[in-house]
């Protein structure tokens, strides 16, 4: 059974893929000795940003994450969307009597302005940002911490996400766990980790509640 489902918010329910990479090639090009390309920094999508301008950049780390978040925060409304049928789903999933929630690397201020932006308030009962936790995916801390804002039980709670960090942040909570296929990454990437399910599609999660759910 699954009665609590946590997503990953940016390129899983949000498509901003393009102004993330285009944020960290901005902060990056401005302050580093190299020019960076999305190849180069589609790999960041997923981590704490902080730790990786620090091996790249050492000291100059807070300087790259402040000129990220100014051009991202700046481009945001405009430059992101939702991914086909989130609204439908998560609505859907809420009939369904599932807790919801999001467990997000991106400050707590910008994930809930995000929702706001799209009036997805209503559909979450927890929000935590990646500047809420000590240790960020893939530790669980994150989604232990939503769980214990809904009083989420281990067997019955799902964390869908796109990146590796996703899959091994449940794999650390005990909790089962979907990687989506929409992702920038491929299920080759994340395939060590184990998750429970892979979709296709939002829809396909509303299959595998009704089925999990079967009496």
């Amino acid at each position: 059974m699954i009665n609590t489902i946590l997503f990953d918010w940016d390129g899983t329910l949000l498509d901003s893929n393009e102004l993330i990479n285009e944020s960290n090639i901005y902060a990056l090009n401005k302050f580093g000795n190299r020019i960076f390309t999305e190849n180069d920094v589609k790999p960041f999508n997923g981590q704490n940003l902080r730790d990786v301008y620090q091996k790249l950049y050492p000291g100059l780390e807070d300087k790259i994450l402040k000129a990220y978040n100014t051009y991202s925060d700046e481009r945001h409304d405009q430059n992101v969307r939702l991914f086909p049928e989130v609204r439908q789903v998560l609505f859907s999933l809420k009939r369904q009597g599932c807790h919801l929630g999001v467990v997000s690397m991106k400050r707590k201020s910008m994930v809930k302005h995000g929702i706001e932006l799209f009036d997805l308030d209503s559909t979450f009962d927890v929000v935590i940002g990646g500047d809420e936790c000590k240790r960020k995916k893939p530790d669980g801390e994150p989604i232990l911490l939503a769980m214990k804002k809904v009083k989420a039980n281990f067997k019955l709670t799902l964390m869908v996400g796109d990146n590796w960090q996703d899959i091994a942040s449940a794999n650390n909570a005990k909790v089962k766990s979907a990687f989506v296929n929409w992702s920038q990454k491929s299920y080759k990437q994340v395939q060590q980790y184990h998750p429970t399910y892979c979709i296709d599609k939002m829809t396909d999660l509303v299959e595998i509640v009704t089925e999990e759910n079967k009496i």
